[in-house]
């Protein structure tokens, strides 16, 4: 039992799923959402990991 309490727990815990935001219209995203990262309301915008963003553009940490 406590083999399958232990194999339910890995595949069964929460995934953290990445983050992406996009530099034009300040919208987040999960990456399943996105279509090869693009943004889905601006044409042809890029996306970037949110970590990266806000190493980008860390002025807009202080606007949380």
């Amino acid at each position: 039992f406590g083999l399958l309490f232990l194999f339910l727990g890995y595949f069964l815990k929460e995934k953290e799923e990445k983050v992406s935001k996009c530099p034009n219209c300040k919208e987040s995203f999960n990456y399943t959402e996105l279509k090869n990262g693009k943004c889905k309301y601006c044409d042809e915008i890029d996306t970037i990991e949110i970590d990266e963003y806000y190493k980008k553009y860390p002025e807009e940490l202080k606007d949380i």
